[in-house]
Formats: C-alpha cells, structure tokens, sequence
C-alpha cells in the first residue's frame, strides 16, 4: 500500500530553465514553528456514514466542486477512472476517463482541481505529465481540453494549478524550493529553499545537513500540495515528515510548521543515477499527513500518525486539523469510526467526504 501512495510522487520533469534554481535566490525569511497535539483545541469526535456507490471499484481520490463530489479510481481500473456524485441527493451521476495514451485519455489521477463553480473539473494525470479538463455537463468520457507543459532535465514534482494557465509544485533539483510556471514554460516564481526545513532540526544515525544534496531533502519531505487559486494561497503537508508550510504564492513567502510529533525519519543515503536517495525501514517508518483541503480562509489536514501496515487500524484513529491561513489552529477533529485515503470538504454544509480506508473502500460522510 505504501509503495502505491509513494509511487504518486515521483519526479516528473517539466520544462524550467534559470540558472537561480541552482544557485538559490533573494527571499523574505521564512517563519518556523513547531506545536503539539496540546497546542491545538480539544478535539471533538465525528461518526461517519458510509454510502456505498456500486460503480466505485478502487476509489482513492474525492474532491468537492461546491456541487458535485468527483471520485477518481486507482491506476488499476482501466476505464471509468472518474465518477461524478451528487452528495445531497445520494445518487451516481456518471462516469468519464479512458484509460489511454490517446487523445482525451488518461491513465493516473494525482490530483482533482476545480477553478470555477461552473461544471469542469481538471485532473492531473503524473504519468502522461497532463493536465485534463472534463465537462460534467456533457455526456462524452474524454476530456475537452489538455494541456501538457514542456519537459527538460529540470524536475518538478507535486504539480498542482496556480491560475487558468499556470502551474505551481516542487523543485528537487536545485536547492530552490517552489515554482510557478506557465502552461507555455515561461517560469513565473520561483522561491524558497529546501535547507529552510533543516534548520535547528536534529538529524537522525549522526546525519550532518552539509552533506545533503537537494534531490534528498526534497524526497525525504515530499507529500501533498494544494492550493486556494482565488487567493493564491497553498498548502503544502509532509507524508513522511510530520511538517506543513503555508505559502503565499503571490508575497513569495511561507510559514513552516513542524508537528504534532516534530520527527525526523530514520534513514540512510543510497544514489539513483547520480543522485542522492534516502533509504528507508517502511516497516519502521510512520505516515503522517495524507491530504488537504484549502478552504476560503482555512485549511484542513488529514493527519494519520500511523505506520503504513496499520493504515486501516481504528485504534489509531484518523485525526483532522483545522488552521487559518496565519497558521492558528481553528478546530481539531477525531474521526471515531472510519480511517481514510483521501478527503474533501463541503465548508458551507459543514461536511467531510472521504475515501474509507477498509476492504471495501467507497464515500463516507463526517457532519463537523
């Protein structure tokens, strides 16, 4: 299971070219924090409802639209890859993506995005490098529009949108930490450095940071990365370091928060064509923030705190953490009775849908 969620992260090249990538730049300085599970509110209990969705075969991914809720399935289904929902009514809708190389078609959802509230959505397909757009509203399976940004030997990972026509994510192959760039390849922003997340940091196995290479700290913090698109506002949370940065896209700046645990992960330096990897105990090594939702003036983080063969353990309950966009923690909920892969919120209902994490996965419904 784990390699399946690792397997999501891995570099895609797109096409950026500046030589600050390499060499850092001018930035503002970043704030770090760290807390506690006794620095957040006291945390309320939710049970969930299960509603089960015969269509869903291997759902792993939801996102809410404002009115649909939009279900991607695992790489493994062949056709039908994406489900459409209406959670106030209960019922399916409909179903688009084929799987494929052609025009129109898909293979792997990363991501689900909506910018509007109208009736398309877009996915991020990380194997074809692919942005795809889908019409709810029409009855095709393909998507209506694609956009591929250009590839070179720079890498960016964890691409998300930015605007209409630009994309935000991770660099790892310089010490430069965030891009924007445009659908055409201009690049738009770049900020941030990776050494950011290492200071004052204790290091495992007599680690020192001076011998790091970018390409392993960026690995060792990869995770999820989402953003409000109307305020330029992200969020990006660590799976296998327990840390989440709020970034402000347009001011070039974010603010780093290391918890509940604050741990570094055991692990050891191993090379993939040159360059630095870390080498990690999965048996060993706990799983923390799994998804985010970026909300109007919030964010929620789906907080797990779990090894990764105990994933579906309720004994371990899945936590779900609320914070403003100045880093203050607004609400701290503990799901009771179902763990989950993925989420999303309905902010205006007070709702989270997610992705059970059980033999049967399919919609449960948390009211918060």
């Amino acid at each position: 299971m784990h390699n399946q969620i690792i397997s999501l992260f891995r570099l895609l090249p797109l096409l950026i070219y500046t030589c600050s990538l390499f060499f850092g730049c001018a930035e503002k300085d970043v704030e770090r924090h760290v807390f506690s599970l006794d620095d957040l509110p006291e945390p309320s209990k939710l049970n969930g409802t299960k509603h089960l969705y015969d269509e869903l075969l291997i759902p792993y991914k939801i996102h809410y639209t404002g009115n649909y809720l939009i279900v991607a399935e695992s790489k493994k289904v062949e056709n039908d890859k994406i489900h459409i929902l209406d959670p106030s009514n209960k019922k399916y809708l409909s179903s688009k993506g084929i799987d494929g190389l052609g025009p129109g078609e898909i293979t792997q959802v990363q991501q689900i995005e909506n910018i509007s509230e109208n009736d398309e959505f877009w996915i991020y397909d990380f194997e074809q490098i692919l942005f795809s757009k889908f019409d709810i509203s029409d009855s095709s399976k393909l998507a209506s529009e694609q956009v591929s940004p250009r590839r070179s030997t720079i890498f960016m990972t964890e691409a998300t949108l930015a605007s209409t026509n630009s994309i935000f994510g991770n660099g790892v192959d310089g010490w430069t930490k965030y891009i924007e760039m445009s659908f055409g390849g201009d690049t738009l922003a770049f900020f941030g450095n990776w050494k950011d997340v290492l200071v004052d940091r204790p290091l495992p196995n007599g680690h020192k940071a001076e011998n790091f290479d970018a390409n392993l700290v960026s690995n060792i913090h990869q995770g999820v990365l989402k953003g409000n698109l109307e305020k330029r506002m992200f969020v990006k949370a660590g799976m296998q370091v327990d840390y989440f940065e709020i970034i402000d896209l347009d001011n070039r700046s974010s603010k780093i928060f290391f918890g509940p645990l604050d741990q570094f992960p055991e692990f050891t330096i191993t090379y993939s064509m040159g360059y630095q990897m870390p080498g990690f105990n999965f048996d060993d090594m706990k799983l923390y923030y799994r998804d985010v939702y970026v909300g109007k003036d919030s964010f929620f983080l789906l907080y797990i705190g779990k090894l990764d063969g105990k994933l579906d353990d309720l004994s371990i309950p899945d936590r779900i953490f609320e914070f403003d966009f100045e880093g203050k923690p607004i609400n701290h909920f503990i799901l009771s009775n179902f763990n989950l892969s993925s989420f999303t919120v309905d902010e205006v209902a007070r709702k989270f849908y997610g992705i059970s994490e059980d033999d049967n996965p399919n919609v449960v419904e948390f009211d918060y």
